[in-house]
């Protein structure tokens, strides 16, 4: 059963994160988990998205954060779980859309176990961020687009009530419909959006004023320490890439997968180098790990393709190395 090959990176995420809980302290969460953590509290106690925590960032990860909270867990403990879940449910779904694509289910899981193990999936798991969340809900809503493209805005809907940068996978979605003059797929779509994302344009509006009042500050380090390590971690990240692509140079691709990855990764990029992030190499740079493999999936037999797969756990490797310089 080639579907069977998707235990070979569940097994990884699993003892890898078993791994990188025992290296990361559960009760020391990076600051933005701090204030997750502190939204979550809020909306369990009753207090609603008029918290500062829920205006700074989108409330839907703390929204989803408060259900554990509810039931007794404290608030890191909820959010971990979440993640962990979260972090599963992305490799799955990443593996799932590279066969769906035609690539071979041996190759798919070596992709996906690529993924499931580097340091910005499971580092993002256990310092209790967004993006497993908001990943998770992205390759959901590219996996039923195709056939369901209500079902798809509903669920690139909700990746941006967790995250705002997921708004790009909704343009990006809208844009390839409307190209290929597919209205009623448009139509359903933008319904679907309305659903899973409007409820917070109302709730932000009422409280805040605005539809999008989030925190966009750029980093207190100087700008010489952004340029370097800006610099050092998009030519580690994207040089494989780059090269795949220059070499195969293929016509604009058929797979609406490949369309929508590939634009939500140049506005990622994009808006990483608007918003001058020192953490580059960590969470904006994050999409490359799924993303920049769907963009090329669907040329996967040509040989900087499987040049690209054969080096993947080298190039892992070396993203690891660099996570810990």
């Amino acid at each position: 059963m080639p579907r069977l090959w998707v235990v070979l990176p569940v097994v990884a995420y699993a003892a890898s994160l078993v791994v990188w809980l025992g290296a990361v302290a559960p009760g020391q969460p990076y600051c933005d988990a701090r204030i997750y953590c502190s939204g979550a509290d809020g909306i369990a106690a009753g207090r609603g998205y008029v918290s500062e925590s829920t205006r700074r960032y989108p409330p839907g990860f703390p929204s989803v954060i408060s259900l554990g909270v509810r039931a007794g867990l404290t608030a890191q403990q909820s959010a971990l779980l979440i993640n962990t879940a979260a972090g599963l449910a992305a490799v799955v779904l990443l593996f799932s859309i590279l066969c769906r694509e035609g690539v071979p289910a041996h190759l798919s899981a070596w992709l996906a176990t690529g993924f499931a193990v580097s340091p910005f999936h499971l580092g993002l798991v256990v310092r209790l961020l967004s993006e497993p969340v908001a990943v998770a809900l992205v390759l959901a809503a590219m996996l039923s687009a195709v056939r369901r493209p209500w079902l798809a805005g509903v669920i690139a809907g909700l990746a941006w009530t967790v995250r705002n940068s997921m708004l790009s996978l909704v343009g990006a979605m809208l844009a390839y419909y409307l190209i290929h003059r597919r209205w009623r797929d448009a139509l359903l779509c933008a319904i679907g959006l309305s659903v899973g994302g409007g409820w917070l344009v109302v709730c932000n509006w009422l409280n805040w004023g605005s539809v999008l009042p989030y925190n966009g500050a750029p980093s207190d380090r100087s700008i010489g320490v952004v340029v370097w390590r800006g610099a050092v971690s998009i030519v580690l990240l994207f040089s494989p890439l780059v090269l795949v692509l220059l070499c195969v140079r293929p016509r604009l691709p058929r797979s609406p997968v490949a369309i929508w990855s590939a634009l939500f990764l140049a506005v990622t990029v994009a808006g990483s180098f608007t918003w001058l992030m020192v953490d580059l190499n960590t969470r904006l740079l994050y999409p490359l790990l799924w993303a920049g493999v769907l963009a090329i999936a669907a040329h996967w037999r040509t040989r900087p393709c499987l040049a690209f797969v054969a080096g993947w756990p080298l190039y892992v490797s070396c993203l690891t190395i660099w996570k810990i310089m």
